[in-house]
């Protein structure tokens, strides 16, 4: 059986902040579990680090079940006379 995936892009934060219950409820079923994994410290690193606009996180879901989310945020690059919007990862070998 092929399962499906539904795949979201959330970019603006009050969307992210309604994923709370969820986000830990995945935290919970990971069988490596830090506490940089959990919405508080994802929330909390946003807050300090984040531009405001430039949040983009990833989320991915079968059916309504919630199986993966990747903290990420909009960056700009330079590339030689280009400059490029990219998606950047939101964490560290920790996360």
């Amino acid at each position: 059986m092929v399962e499906t995936l539904h795949i979201e892009i959330l970019t603006d934060w009050h969307d992210v902040v309604s994923l709370e219950e969820e986000w830990n409820e995945l935290w919970s079923r990971s069988a490596v579990r830090t506490p940089f994994q959990t919405f508080e410290w994802q929330s909390c690193w946003y807050r300090a680090f984040c531009e405001p606009g430039a949040v983009r996180l990833i989320v991915v879901r079968d059916g309504e079940c919630l199986r993966a989310v990747l903290p990420g945020m909009l960056c700009s690059r330079r590339l030689g006379v280009l400059s490029l919007n990219s998606f950047c990862y939101a964490g560290t070998g920790q996360t």
